[in-house]
């Protein structure tokens, strides 16, 4: 073997070594990135049990204050901050409009060790009573899965020895492993709703570890991000409950329901359309005696709480971060040749200093406009040869739209476009529809999807489509139109024209007579129709409701809820009555 040869295999002996020794550091140095959390906000005297509604998009933990029964309520933890940012648009659904995101750079943190004992997931009611005699706990969250673990612990061996101690006490797969302080989350009586004594019981033993365990997460490690205009506590807010002045508003909704309680004997009151406690027990009292109503309740829960996300790319996932107007941000997007990447950079300019870096801005935009329309085929929605000149952010954001249009792979919209800028995103939109540029991939943002009454009703009517899960190229397209109306109906709610408001009140009334005449004709469809009238019924209430809150008339609010249920069930519907 020659010099060169030997010379050769050290070097490649070298790098696979110093490539073993980067992977090994790597896995046991786990703080070098930045995990992402939701912050509620805070709130008096509050437990686990205040925020049922949101269980299911992360865990909820507390970090509590110096003031007395006042805590920081959070959900979770991310490694990406768009799906922090898809739980946020959740929370704010949901009614906690003061919610935020909060970054936390691990490197703030302390390298630790802890044992693990047990996994759940995030929607899991966890008996802690369980868990009593085994000392202080803690949990490390990561999205919807809660790891319960020990103290931390400065070194392994001090971990092992717990370990060794947490075996002989039942907890047989009980494992060290190494973690970053700020992973860490305290389980205290917020979590526990009830007071659990985790005092260990072989307290000499404990003492002897807690001798060299980081027995708490150092303070200064913790990073709240609390904004300063939260001067008072907030409230968990629970929509579905119904304001008292509402329900006492004459609607057709509720008359529909009532009818619907009165044919089920349900209901035995006048039909006033004034949702009073007699329509909530006969509402109650088919939920409770429908087996059929209960299955799909159960099957909701189940399999239908997830926030829906759409396949996300990098550069999906930049376009969603883009609001932080970092240096970051604009960097990496600058990373991309793709033409939406240059559009949102000159949007980062645009927020910046639009005067200072008007120039740049014009530069970025027109050359995204004659990268994306270079290869297009058919007939352009506006002059893509033209030279531009973004004196204003509509302008500015309808050209992004037609950027967007021109794409094969076609970046998301997300929604913070809507959220920061309503009246921009909604004009150069209509402009954009005026064209014919009317789908579009939409970052999902809308709320409606994750109350309960909606996931129980979009459940039983996927059963109607027999096709779900292999939908045709057409139907995907309705599908996806259909997200893109109830973003929109969500994020920049208007109220319908008259033709579109007669249209929609049509449909519905089409609706319930081929689905009425349907129960009346086959016993076995009456079966699966009256746990779908009932969603549907209290679903169209609670939407109402949502409108009116915001300030529409109660005849816009009827129309804009009735517009959001055809989004959500109209495919199925469709389908189900082509069969």
């Amino acid at each position: 073997m020659n010099f060169s040869s030997q010379s050769m295999i050290q070097m490649v002996a070298l790098a696979f070594l110093t490539f073993v020794i980067t992977l090994a550091h790597a896995a046991s140095n786990p703080s070098t990135d930045t995990i992402y959390t939701v912050q509620l906000g805070l709130f008096d005297n509050v437990t686990i049990a205040d925020f049922d509604e949101l269980r299911n998009a992360g865990y909820i933990y507390s970090e509590p204050l110096a003031t007395e029964g006042r805590q920081a309520v959070f959900i979770s933890s991310f490694k990406s901050k768009s799906k922090a940012e898809n739980v946020l648009y959740f929370a704010k659904g949901k009614g906690y409009e003061d919610a935020f995101v909060s970054e936390r750079p691990l490197i703030k943190g302390q390298k630790a060790f802890v044992v693990q004992i047990a996994s759940r997931k995030s929607k899991d009611y966890i008996d802690w009573s369980h868990y009593e005699n085994l000392g202080q706990l803690y949990t490390i969250l990561e999205e919807k899965d809660v790891k319960i673990t020990s103290v931390p612990f400065k070194n392994r061996d001090k971990a092992n020895e717990k370990a060794l101690i947490m075996k002989a006490m039942g907890f047989a797969d009980a494992f060290v492993k190494p973690t970053n302080t700020l992973m860490l989350h305290k389980v205290n009586q917020f979590n526990t709703i009830k007071d659990i004594d985790f005092e260990p019981r072989a307290v000499s033993a404990d003492k002897k570890m807690n001798e060299e365990g980081l027995t708490d997460v150092p303070e200064d490690a913790v990073v709240l991000n609390i904004p300063t205009d939260y001067d008072n506590p907030i409230t968990p807010e629970f929509r579905e409950k119904g304001p008292t002045e509402i329900n006492k508003e004459k609607r057709q909704s509720v008359k529909s329901l009532q009818s619907f309680l009165k044919a089920q004997n349900a209901y035995s009151s006048t039909v006033d359309g004034i949702y009073g406690k007699g329509t909530a027990a006969g509402s109650s009292m088919l939920e409770d005696n429908n087996p059929q109503y209960l299955r799909y309740k159960v099957l909701a829960n189940e399999t239908a709480r997830d926030v829906k996300e759409e396949e996300l790319t990098e550069l999906d996932g930049l376009i969603m971060s883009v609001p932080s107007g970092s240096k970051e941000t604009y960097a990496e997007l600058a990373k991309h040749n793709s033409p939406i990447a240059k559009a949102y950079r000159a949007y980062i300019l645009f927020i910046a200093d639009k005067e200072a870096n008007q120039a740049q801005i014009n530069e970025l935009m027109n050359k995204a406009i004659q990268e994306s329309y270079a290869s297009y085929k058919g007939d352009a929605p506006f002059d893509h040869q033209a030279t531009y000149a973004y004196a204003d952010l509509e302008q500015l954001i309808l050209h992004t739209r037609y950027v967007q249009a021109a794409l094969k792979d076609e970046p998301i919209t997300p929604c913070w476009l809507f959220t920061k800028h309503k009246a921009e995103a909604y004009s150069a939109f209509a402009k954009a529809e005026a064209k014919g540029i009317r789908n579009y991939k939409m970052q999902n943002c809308s709320g409606f999807l994750q109350w309960d009454n909606i996931i129980l009703l979009k459940t039983i009517a996927s059963d109607l489509n027999p096709t779900e899960g292999d939908l045709s190229d057409e139907m995907k397209k309705k599908e996806r139109d259909n997200d893109a109306k109830r973003n929109k109906l969500y994020l920049i709610p208007r109220a319908l024209n008259k033709n579109n408001e007669i249209a929609i009140v049509k449909w519905n009334d089409q609706l319930w007579a081929s689905m009425d005449l349907k129960m009346s004709e086959d016993k076995f469809f009456a079966k699966f129709g009256v746990p779908f009238k009932l969603a549907y019924h209290k679903s169209w209430i609670q939407l109402e409701d949502y409108y009116m809150e915001k300030g529409f008339k109660k005849y816009q609010a009827n129309a804009l809820a009735l517009a959001v249920l055809k989004s959500i069930v109209g495919t199925d519907v469709e389908t189900y009555m082509k069969k």
